[in-house]
């Protein structure tokens, strides 16, 4: 099993126009392929760090949303590995407002790295309410 989780209710600038846009109230998210209790050891695609990264994360509920859905430890961290550093997909993300499109090769957004981890297909379709939407329906909400 892996988690996906969603940051909810943020207040910064961009993750409110962000959740506006997508009509939700998730402006972010994050897989993690280990945890212990609300600490989680992530890979996500961030604005705020830049592109691609792995680090552990304090999730408490009153600002993260998880699920636990079928998926590969190993695979997870596998990809956290070797996308290291790879660059924020801007593009991408705001190719939610323009048109579906595939930003710029070899970047990433977080929901786009989720839904990569998850196997679906065409990962840079998925904005943070459809994947919240799919893991809702094959995982199990835990927090």
């Amino acid at each position: 099993m892996i988690r996906i989780a969603f940051r909810y209710n943020d207040s910064r600038l961009l993750s409110r126009l962000v959740c506006f846009v997508q009509g939700g109230d998730s402006a972010h998210c994050e897989t993690a392929w280990q945890w212990e209790h609300h600490d989680h050891r992530c890979v996500s695609a961030s604005w705020v760090d830049g592109g691609v990264r792995a680090k552990e994360i304090h999730m408490p509920p009153e600002k993260w949303r998880i699920y636990e859905i079928p998926g590969s430890s190993q695979v997870v961290l596998a990809w956290a590995q070797a996308n290291q550093l790879a660059p924020y997909d801007y593009l991408g993300l705001f190719g939610f407002v323009i048109r579906r499109i595939k930003g710029w090769r070899n970047a990433w957004f977080c929901s786009e790295v989720a839904a990569e981890l998850l196997g679906l297909p065409d990962p840079h379709r998925y904005d943070l309410a459809l994947l919240e939407s799919v893991c809702q329906r094959f995982g199990t909400r835990i927090q």
